[in-house]
């Protein structure tokens, strides 16, 4: 169930396996082994891949058919949603660089 979910997402979301490693930290050789079913990830890899897809971990490992998903966008102008698009995006690394980039502009 859970190897379904995650490669359905990854795909959805037209990331490679590399690409997904890079945001949650991980590498590509787990991305696939976990897509085949071949071992599963720890609490605080599948807390990774559920903030990445901002999804519920219930939904990543199959315990319910609600992704969870709530539309948080609804409010917000046409280019704060493109920046929260570009930063999401972005490996936590880098998510940390560019905050610290807004702070020191915001100053």
């Amino acid at each position: 169930m859970f190897a379904n979910i995650l490669k359905t997402l990854r795909i959805e979301n037209k990331l490679s396996q590399e690409e997904l490693a890079k945001k949650i930290g991980s590498n590509q050789r787990q991305i696939s082994k976990w897509e085949n079913g071949i071992i599963e990830p720890n609490i605080n890899q599948l807390k990774a891949i559920a903030d990445e897809f901002q999804i519920s971990t219930d939904y990543l490992i199959g315990r319910s058919d609600d992704s969870g998903i709530i539309n948080t966008n609804a409010n917000l102008a046409p280019m704060e949603n493109d920046v929260l698009t570009l930063f999401r995006k972005l490996s936590k690394q880098d998510q940390f660089k560019a905050l610290g980039f807004l702070q020191a502009l915001a100053s």
